[in-house]
């Protein structure tokens, strides 16, 4: 099963967002995460890293951890291994291009994996993650209604 929260005691929650469409959400999300001083983790596909290095850089910059998401945002369960690998190892290697960093943890598009998907990331000495609170930010749920929801279901770890 993929990482969606860790056991700990103190009061934490970690921020993950994932980077696959607008350029500008990303740097809005910068904005608004810089000015409360806090640090997220983003996992970007290699398709928006490739057509959005500006953000990458502003990421990286800015001390936010970027992270695998895949080639591209479609769906990664009906694949043969050899596929998955090409497509996770295309975008580890744009992100080490960019940032000389390897990404560590991986997320599949739309968080839809199956057990080939996940002994495949961990073949790759990746950890899958995922998330426990789903923000509905796809749904077209508004900011207030993502803010809302999210900071009532959040919780340590």
């Amino acid at each position: 099963m993929p990482v969606c929260s860790t056991d700990r005691s103190d009061n934490v929650v970690c921020l993950t967002f994932d980077a696959a469409g607008s350029n500008q959400s990303v740097k809005e999300l910068v904005r608004l995460l810089s000015r409360s001083g806090v640090k997220a983790t983003f996992f970007v596909t290699g398709d928006f890293a490739d057509r959005c290095l500006d953000s990458i850089e502003l990421l990286y910059k800015n001390g936010h951890e970027i992270m695998n998401a895949s080639d591209d945002s479609t769906a990664m369960t009906s694949l043969k291994k050899e596929k998955s690998i090409k497509r996770i190892n295309r975008c580890g290697d744009v992100i080490q291009a960019m940032t000389g960093k390897r990404p560590t943890l991986f997320r599949p598009p739309g968080g839809e994996y199956d057990a080939s998907l996940l002994e495949t990331v961990c073949e790759l000495d990746m950890l899958p993650v995922k998330w426990d609170v789903d923000s509905y930010d796809s749904m077209g749920l508004d900011p207030e209604g993502i803010e809302k929801r999210v900071t009532s279901l959040a919780a340590s770890g």
